[in-house]
C-alpha cells in the first residue's frame, strides 16, 4: 500500500506483505516528507487511541488507514491463528505490539479504520470483508467439522497444553499471561503429559483426511498449526515420535503464510534450531 512510511513513535512497526517474512522498518525513510511522516504518526496515535478506548469506527468514517494493522502478542496463539488467515488472504498488514499485553487481544484495525478486537470479531471481520480463500466451508457437515475442531483447539487443547507449556515459558509481555512469576515446572510437565496423546490423535486425523477437516485446508488447520508453532519455538513437540503429524505440519510450515512466523524471535530466548527449518 502506498503511503505508509512504516514507522511509529511508540516501536519500530512490522510490515507483513503477503507470503513474506517480516522485516523491521527504519525510524525514518530518507525519501518521505516530514508531512508524510507527521500523517503517519498521527494515524497511528489515533490507532492506538480507538484501540485503548474500545471505539470502533465504521465504513463511513473519514478516517482511514493507510496500511492495516494487527494488534499482537508474539507467542499468543490466537494471534498468531490471525497471521496466519491473513497470510492465507494474502491480505497485507503491518504488526504493533499493544500498549498494554494485559489488552484483549487479538486487535485488527482495517483500512477504513475499523478495528475489531478479540479473536472470533476479528476471524468474523476477516472472513467477512476478505472472502477469499474461504477457511471454513459453507456446506453444514463440513462447516460443524471446522468450528468443532477450532473450538476444541483453541479451548482444550490450548488449555490443557499450550497455555502450561508455552504460558509458563515465555514472557507474559509475549502472552499476556496475568502471572509474573517464576515458570511452573510442574504445570511444564501436566502440560507434556497432556500433549502426547493429543499429538497422536490429531496424526491419525490429518493422515486419514488430508488436512484435519477434509482435503482442503480450513481455519481448524491454521488454529493448530498456530498452538504447534508456539510449542515447537520451545522445542516441545518430539515430531520423530508422530511421523503422521510430521507430514501434516511439514506441509503446513512450507506455506507461504507461515514465513512470518518463521522469523520470530524473542529477545534471550531464541528458538531451537529446527524451528525455522523446512526439513525437520
Amino acid at each position: 500500500m502506498s503511503g505508509a512510511t512504516g514507522w511509529s513513535p511508540a516501536s519500530i512497526n512490522n510490515r507483513i506483505e503477503p507470503g513474506e517474512s517480516h522485516g523491521f522498518a527504519g525510524r525514518s525513510d530518507a525519501k518521505a516528507s516530514a508531512s508524510a511522516r507527521a500523517t503517519a504518526d498521527q494515524e497511528w496515535l489515533l490507532t492506538r487511541r480507538s484501540f485503548s478506548e474500545g471505539r470502533v469506527r465504521g465504513p463511513g468514517s473519514t478516517w482511514a488507514l493507510a496500511m492495516r494493522r494487527l494488534f499482537h502478542l508474539l507467542m499468543s496463539p490466537s494471534c498468531r491463528l490471525v497471521r496466519l488467515i491473513l497470510g492465507e488472504k494474502r491480505v497485507a498488514y503491518d504488526l504493533a505490539p499493544p500498549d498494554d499485553p494485559m489488552a484483549h487481544l487479538p486487535a485488527f484495525a482495517d483500512l477504513d479504520g475499523t478495528v475489531v478486537t478479540g479473536l472470533w470479531a476479528v476471524i468474523d471481520h476477516i472472513e467477512s470483508e476478505y472472502p477469499e480463500p474461504a477457511l471454513v466451508p459453507a456446506e453444514t457437515p463440513n462447516r460443524s467439522e471446522v468450528l468443532r475442531l477450532f473450538d476444541w483447539t483453541m479451548g482444550n487443547f490450548h488449555e490443557e497444553t499450550t497455555r502450561r507449556i508455552v504460558f509458563e515459558k515465555a514472557s507474559s509481555s509475549h502472552t499476556g499471561n496475568v502471572s509474573r512469576r517464576s515458570p511452573n515446572m510442574e504445570t511444564v510437565r501436566a502440560g507434556r503429559e497432556a500433549l502426547r496423546p493429543a499429538l497422536a490423535r490429531l496424526g491419525t486425523i490429518a493422515d486419514t483426511n488430508g488436512f484435519l477437516a477434509g482435503r482442503d485446508l480450513t481455519l481448524a488447520d491454521l488454529a493448530l498449526a498456530a498452538q504447534l508453532s508456539a510449542l515447537d519455538y520451545y522445542g516441545e513437540i518430539p515430531w520423530a515420535e508422530y511421523p503422521q503429524l510430521t507430514d501434516w505440519y511439514t506441509r503446513i510450515k512450507s506455506r507461504p503464510s507461515f514465513r512470518p512466523l518463521l522469523s520470530d524471535r524473542i529477545p534471550g530466548q531464541p528458538p531451537v534450531p529446527h524451528y525455522a527449518e523446512l526439513d525437520f
